[in-house]
Formats: C-alpha cells, sequence, structure tokens
C-alpha cells in the first residue's frame, strides 16, 4: 500500500456520500461512486485500499458489489454502511467477504477509528506480505546461488576419478596410500558439499531424506586415513560418541568386480574438459568406445549422425542442457542413434529433485560426480542392451 491510503466510497445518495467524505477528511485520497458498476470500473481504473459500501443499492446491491470486488481485488478491504443491520444482513454482508459493518446514520468518530483501524491493519498485513515476498526471493537466490556453487565445486573433485584410475596402475605400498588418503579426503569433501547443500534445505523446508546403503567399515577406514596422525583411541572414544549404544554390524561382502564390455561405443556430453578427460578414461577403462562432444547440441547432432549403444551427458551445459538434449533425442524419428539408446546423466547435482527430472526426460541411470570406475560399470550393466554387452 501507498504511503497515501485511497479510499472508495460506493453509495447511491449523494447526501450519504458527503457525510462520509467529511468524515473521513485527512484519512486519505477519498473517491467515491454511485453504483457498483461505477464502482467496478474505478476500482480497475486505479489502485483502491479500503471500500465503505452501501448494502443497497439499484442494479446491482452492495452484497454483489462486494463479492465481484473482492474477486477481481482480493486483498481489498470492505466495510459496509447500511441502516439496517441485524443478524441476517449481517450474515449476508460476513458471507459476501466484507471485514466490519457501520450503522446509519454515522457516527463521525466511530466511522473515522475504525476506517483508521482498518487501514493500519491492511498496511501491516501489505509490509508482511512485501517481507514473506523479500525473503523467498532471498531463499530462491540462496538456492540458486548453492545449487551453482554446488556444480562449480564437485568439478574440481574429479581429482577422484584421477586417484582411481592411479590406484590401478603399479605403485609402491607408500604411493598407494598417499593416492587412497587423496581419494579419501576428496569422497569427505563431497560429503562436506552435500552437508552444506542440506543445511540450506533445511532451512527453506525443502530437506530430501534417502536410505542409502553404505560399508561401515569402509566409512571407519575412511575416517582413519582423513584423520591421522589421531591416535587409534581418540577416534574409538570418537566413534563411540556418534555411534551411542549401536553395536557393530558384520563387514559388508566385498563389491562385485567391475564389468568390462567388448565394443560397445558410447557418446560422453560434459562442457569440462577435466571431466571429459577423467570421463573418456573411465569408460575405457571398462572396454567402451568413446566419442566427446561439449554441449546438448552437439549431444543431438551426433546422436543423429552416428550409432552409439550409450550415451553419458552432463546436465549443465552451455546452449542446451543435458535434460533437454535428452528429450530430442527421445523425440528423434530418424537417426544412426535409436531413440530408445540407453542415456544415462552424470552430473554434481544429486538431489532426488534432479533424479525425478532425469527420468522424466527419459534418462536411464544416473551417476553422482565424482564417478568411480566401479559406479560407471555397474550402472552401465544395468542399462545397457544384452547385445551391447
Amino acid at each position: 500500500m501507498s504511503s497515501i491510503a485511497t479510499i472508495l466510497i460506493v453509495d447511491d445518495d449523494p447526501l450519504a456520500i458527503q457525510a462520509l467524505h467529511s468524515t473521513l477528511r485527512g484519512l486519505g485520497s477519498i473517491r467515491y461512486a454511485t453504483s457498483g458498476a461505477d464502482a467496478l470500473a474505478l476500482a480497475a481504473g486505479c489502485p483502491v485500499d479500503l471500500v465503505l459500501l452501501d448494502a443497497h443499492m439499484p442494479e446491482m446491491d452492495g452484497f454483489e458489489t462486494c463479492r465481484a470486488l473482492l474477486r477481481d481485488h482480493p486483498d481489498l478491504t470492505i466495510l459496509f454502511v447500511t441502516a439496517d443491520i441485524d443478524f441476517a444482513t449481517e450474515a449476508h454482508a460476513l458471507e459476501a467477504g466484507a471485514h466490519d459493518l457501520i450503522n446509519k446514520p454515522v457516527n463521525p468518530p466511530v466511522v473515522r477509528a475504525r476506517v483508521n483501524l482498518h487501514l493500519s491493519l491492511k498496511a501491516h498485513m501489505d509490509r508482511e506480505r512485501e517481507a514473506r515476498s523479500a525473503a523467498d526471493a532471498a531463499t530462491r537466490a540462496k538456492s540458486s546461488f548453492l545449487a551453482r556453487m554446488s556444480h562449480e565445486l564437485r568439478t574440481p573433485i574429479t581429482v577422484i576419478g584421477m586417484a582411481d584410475m592411479l590406484l590401478q596402475t603399479s605403485l609402491t605400498p607408500g604411493q598407494r596410500e598417499y593416492a587412497e588418503t587423496i581419494r579419501g579426503c576428496g569422497q569427505s569433501l563431497v560429503s562436506l558439499i552435500g552437508d552444506i547443500l542440506g543445511v540450506s534445505k533445511i532451512e527453506a523446508g525443502k530437506l530430501e531424506i534417502e536410505a542409502i546403503d553404505f560399508d561401515l567399515a569402509e566409512m571407519v577406514d575412511g575416517v582413519g586415513a582423513v584423520t591421522k596422525p589421531v591416535s587409534h583411541r581418540e577416534l574409538r572414544q570418537a566413534l563411540a560418541r556418534g555411534l551411542g549404544t549401536a553395536t557393530t554390524a558384520p563387514g559388508a561382502p566385498p563389491a562385485a568386480p567391475t564389468p568390462v564390455f567388448a565394443g560397445v561405443r558410447a557418446l560422453l556430453a560434459d562442457d569440462n574438459s577435466i571431466n571429459q578427460k577423467v570421463g573418456r578414461t573411465s569408460l575405457r577403462k571398462v572396454g567402451l568406445e568413446v566419442d566427446l562432444v561439449a554441449d546438448g547440441v552437439q549431444a543431438v547432432e551426433a546422436a543423429a549422425a552416428s550409432r552409439y549403444d550409450v550415451i553419458l551427458m552432463d546436465l549443465s551445459m552451455p546452449r542446451m542442457d543435458g535434460l533437454e538434449a535428452t528429450r530430442r533425442i527421445r523425440a528423434m524419428a530418424t537417426g544412426s542413434t535409436s531413440g530408445d539408446v540407453p542415456i544415462i546423466a552424470m552430473t554434481a547435482s544429486a538431489s532426488t529433485t534432479d533424479r525425478e527430472a532425469c527420468r522424466a526426460a527419459g534418462m536411464n541411470g544416473f551417476l553422482s560426480k565424482p564417478v568411480s570406475v566401479v559406479a560407471l560399470g555397474q550402472t552401465l550393466a544395468g542399462c545397457l542392451k544384452p547385445e551391447a554387452r
């Protein structure tokens, strides 16, 4: 609401309008209408904060006018001014949406007090609404910023993939320990990034809870590697405090060996050169031939020009994102690649909402960056057609 309120008097009696105009002088900018139709036209042409409305008027009475005004201006404050306030009239007015009723002939001090009260309440509600709107906008901006930061922070964590590849080479025991520590620290950083995003989602009331299996023994080993040179006794004490009275479950069975494929051709779409390098190396590790493109437009063009058994698609890319590229590939009636080719999302964003968006776009699988060779192989095994394995 503006600093000067606009008050609309609606009454078919000029003397009643004059009396109210004199009573309300100084409370705001006062306008008047002598019929319901005129009131609707005036409210449509300029903002109105409060209406003083006669209940009984020809053609369109106050009750019908009240409903019509609130239908077009739901935040409007309407006070009925009538000479016959009985229980039926009061109920009828309140059912139409009135905020208050004033008896005719009007008592000027009472009318001024009531109008001033309702204008103050409306100003307060307008300020509350503006504050909520500003807070919602700030929350959306924060969520958008954190989503972008999550993507930017996770991208350099492809060092985990490089560490995985390094661990598959011939290393001395000391070198292997260093590489494992690099991988463990990187995984801890990924968890911390997830925790930061989790806090923002809690604040926004959008926290998503997932039930995910994990290897307790592997987690403890990772904590031990990252927290060196913490003593074993200190580590046990910290874990005891964190786990409380939980009993230790038997170790999880060893992970299944990474599948290896032969003669499978893959298209990898990612705009980050480091991600391309790690992704290509990982895909070659499991036996795939790989072509690289840098955005969704190139991915659609490549799928139309060449035959691929599987497509791995980053979600956030310039020109065309991975979701739109997937939808266009799914819609292709002609082209070298089949429209039902398996498409796997590879993204730094890993929320349930993102997974649902990927499924809705037509993707078959979802890999959260940084991607391990084991997870890559297992996901490919679940998505590839038998003849392509």
